[in-house]
């Protein structure tokens, strides 16, 4: 009587196994792709990006000075000073080799 019961739980363990191996399968087939940015997407993303950006510091400088003026010249000069910033920046970073890894072609 004990062996009947062992082999009803080993068939229901074997048929477990065939489900998930389909799944397994399944998972396997599935094929990735890595989409890389055009450089006018990146330009348009940029952009688009900025503009948030600039759009939402005239709002806060002109709630915060009332007078649209002021807050054109806060917003032109942050910007300003933030793209320059960026760009000495990046320049700092291009000379740092940690993170980097050779790669041979």
């Amino acid at each position: 009587m004990a062996t009947k019961k062992r082999i009803r739980s080993t068939k229901k363990r074997k048929s477990k196994k065939k489900n998930s191996s389909k799944k397994r399968f399944k998972r396997i087939r599935k094929v990735y792709v890595r989409l890389i940015d055009t450089p006018t997407r990146s330009i348009v993303k940029s952009i688009v990006w900025r503009t948030i950006g600039i759009i939402i510091l005239g709002i806060i400088s002109w709630y915060y000075t009332k007078d649209i003026q002021k807050a054109t010249i806060v917003t032109v000069l942050f910007h300003v000073i933030r793209f320059f910033l960026y760009y000495v920046h990046e320049r700092i970073w291009e000379r740092v080799r940690w993170g980097q890894e050779e790669e041979k072609l």
